[in-house]
Formats: C-alpha cells, sequence, structure tokens
C-alpha cells in the first residue's frame, strides 16, 4: 500500500506538471467508485482493487456480449490483490467510455462504469486526424457538419448528452441537423461508420 501510494504521488505530480490529472476509480463487490467520471483529454484513470477478483473490461458487454464501441477499446488483466491497482489507462481521444467487470456476473450484478473524456472547445471542434468539425460554434438550432462526406457506409448518427445519453437520432447522412429541441450545453456527435468504427464530436448548444 505504501509503495502504491508513492507511485500515485509520484504520477499526480508529474501529470499536473503537464496540465493532466490522474484520477482513480475504487473497485470492489459489486461496485466501481465513481460509477461516472467526467475527465479532460489526456488524462488518466487508475482503478484500484478494495478486494475481490475483478477487472476492467472496455471492449464488449459482459451482460450482452455486444461491442461497446468505445472511441478506443480497452482492457485489463483480473486481480484479487487488495489495494492493487487493477488497470491504468490514459484517454487521449474524446468521446464515452462503456465498461464493466467481465467476472463472473459481477456485471450483471451492477459492476458498470462509464468515463466521458471531454475536449477542450475551440472555435472548431475537430475529430481524429480528420478534417471534419461542426460549424457554427456555438450551435443553435442548426449544426453543419463539414466534411462527413469522407466518412464511408455511415450506420448510425446520434447526438448524446454531457452525462452519455442518447437525445437525438437521425436517420439520413445530412451536412445540416435540426436541434432546435436541445437545451443549452455541451453535448456529444456520435458518428458509426464503416466496419464499426466511431467518431465523436463535442459541441457547445447556446
Amino acid at each position: 500500500m505504501k509503495n502504491f501510494t508513492l507511485l500515485s504521488l509520484i504520477i499526480l505530480v508529474s501529470v499536473k506538471c503537464l496540465g493532466q490529472t490522474t484520477h482513480t476509480v475504487n473497485s470492489g463487490s459489486f461496485y466501481y467508485t465513481p460509477a461516472s467520471l467526467t475527465i479532460d483529454v489526456g488524462d488518466s484513470v487508475v482503478w484500484i482493487n478494495d478486494g475481490g477478483f475483478h477487472d476492467v473490461n472496455g471492449a464488449n458487454n459482459s451482460i450482452t456480449n455486444e461491442p461497446y464501441n468505445n472511441p478506443v477499446i480497452f482492457n485489463s488483466d483480473a486481480t484479487n490483490d487488495i489495494d492493487a491497482v487493477i488497470f491504468s489507462f490514459k484517454f487521449n481521444v474524446p468521446g464515452v467510455y462503456n465498461y464493466d467487470c467481465s467476472i463472473g456476473e459481477h456485471a450483471a450484478s451492477g459492476m458498470t462504469g462509464l468515463v466521458i473524456v471531454e475536449a477542450p472547445l475551440n472555435s472548431i471542434n475537430e475529430i481524429i486526424s480528420k478534417d471534419i468539425y461542426i460549424y457554427p460554434v456555438p450551435v443553435n438550432d442548426v449544426i453543419n457538419i463539414h466534411g462527413i462526406e469522407s466518412l464511408k457506409n455511415i450506420k448510425s448518427l446520434d447526438i448524446l448528452s454531457l452525462e452519455g445519453n442518447k437525445v437525438l437520432t437521425f436517420e439520413n447522412s445530412s451536412y445540416s441537423y435540426d436541434i432546435s429541441s436541445l437545451s443549452d450545453g455541451v453535448y456529444f456527435f456520435v458518428i458509426e461508420y464503416g466496419n464499426s468504427e466511431k467518431e465523436t464530436i463535442k459541441f457547445l448548444v447556446k
């Protein structure tokens, strides 16, 4: 425990110097605490085992066996060592990440978690290494997406709230979308395309 505390302090000081933060999630039977965590791009999350045999699974939903379709897939080995680090992960891609404990019936017993990774709101909201962005910024009643035609075989277009709840779904791919029903706040435009690839654009409604 002392070794972990010292290591955590070193990591925390290091990332703080870079303007980044390390967050801790405690894991036990059958919980992740906090179950929902909102962080910034570049922040790290460390999962600590309070007791029991657990892992951190961000690949496939252990209840439905369907892919989580997280912006980046992650998973860990399992451990039953008390106070041990189950997993550590640096979130460099914005978006909504779901995960669970894949051991036995732990996920079905409520051992699930959520990490929302926020990107800074700049004058243009870009997604990963593509010339795609939302305009105008902030958005009012209509959202326009420049460059969406470069994404092939679009399967779904959803808008998620900051808490990760789906608030709007669009059936057809277009350049403009009516979002007049949304209240002021921060949202994610999530586009699934190709071979279950997913891109997420963060935007502000004001």
